[in-house]
């Protein structure tokens, strides 16, 4: 019989496919171990590259407050020089000031060109009260328990300002208001400048001091806060609103901040009370002859005030100018962003004067 033949395996293939495979092996297990390496080395990168970014963060925040600072301090030395500019000017053009000529500063020592002095405070008893109620009332103007009222009038709408009020002879055409005063026989009324100083020290207000002009600086105007209120007849009805409200600060686009007018008190010369003789009543351009003033540095700025023309009555309006020790509600109000969107309840729109 014949012997059937198979097939016999290479002795040497299982060795040799073990040998492959574990060369394999080793191959993946190295390039695994690179991979890793490579994670881990991107890895630190990563971190080192967002520690840079917060480095390059924080000094980038650093820089950008450094440069609001300086920025702030460069705006101010420019609008304390203004100041300085601008009330040397006022002086020379409206105060005799003798030897001197227009020059304010000419012969005066240091003490003087730092400002005149504070106004002494005069301790009001009710007899005194009452004899200054009686001698502002002849002028038109009505002392009352919390809060003094001055007839006015409405002769700005819109516009850049200086004032917010000014007395008989003041700068009308930078001013929303112009303090009338009344009398029996229609003369011009005298002193309503030093009617309002008496009659806010007689509600219980200290004055301040005015803006001081010193040779290389100004010095802002200090005082008490005082809050200003109008009022006048529309339709039969009483309408009161803050006197912010009627301000528009150009530089944040919106509504005056409230609060932030103060009693001063000006000074007195030889020829009698100061704000009377330059017609100064309310600044908002911070001015040393003026009764009331701003807390404000950018009272130095003559560009930030503007009338907001849609909630002031037309011009030629009475009014009443209330001032008092706290802050009266009104009976009209706005969005403090919105000129002409009202808040109080009533209808969208301006006051009705266009």
């Amino acid at each position: 019989m014949e012997t059937e033949s198979r097939a016999v395996p290479n002795p040497w293939i299982v060795p040799v496919l073990a040998a492959g495979a574990l060369v394999v092996s080793f191959l993946g297990l190295g390039a695994a171990k690179e991979a890793r390496e490579s994670a881990e080395r991107a890895h630190a990168e990563a971190r080192a590259a967002s520690k840079a970014a917060d480095s390059a963060r924080e000094s980038a925040k650093k820089a950008a407050d450094g440069l609001a600072e300086l920025r702030a301090d460069i705006e101010m030395l420019a609008t304390s020089m203004g100041a300085v500019e601008r009330n040397v000017k006022t002086l020379s053009d409206r105060i005799d000031f003798g030897p001197g000529g227009g020059n304010p500063f000419a012969g005066a020592d240091a003490e003087a060109m730092a400002g005149p002095p504070r106004q002494k405070v005069i301790e009001f008893t009710p007899e005194l009260r009452e004899s200054l109620r009686k001698a502002v009332a002849a002028k038109g103007v009505k002392l009352l328990e919390d809060r003094v009222e001055f007839p006015a009038v409405v002769v700005l709408r819109q516009g850049q300002l200086e004032y917010f009020a000014v007395l008989p002879g003041g700068k009308t055409h930078e001013s929303i208001f112009s303090f009338l005063g009344e009398t029996a026989d229609g003369e011009r009324i005298e002193g309503l400048g030093a009617a309002l100083n008496s009659s806010l020290m007689a509600l219980g207000l200290k004055p301040g001091t005015p803006l001081k002009l010193l040779p290389n600086r100004a010095v802002p105007a200090t005082g008490t806060t005082v809050h200003i209120a109008v009022e006048w007849e529309e339709e039969g009805k009483a309408v009161r609103v803050r006197a912010e409200d009627l301000l528009w600060d150009r530089e944040r686009s919106r509504t005056m901040e409230e609060g932030k007018f103060i009693y001063v008190g000006s000074f007195f010369g030889e020829d009698g009370y100061i704000p009377d003789l330059v017609g100064d009543a309310v600044a908002v351009y911070s001015v040393s002859t003026c009764v009331v003033d701003l807390d404000d540095p950018r009272a130095a700025n003559d560009m930030v005030f503007v009338a907001c023309a849609p909630r002031i009555p037309p011009e030629g309006t009475k009014v009443r100018i209330v001032f008092s020790p706290q802050p009266l509600p009104p009976t009209r109000t706005w969005d403090p962003k919105e000129p002409e969107k009202r808040t109080d309840g009533a209808a969208p729109g301006g006051s009705g004067g266009k």
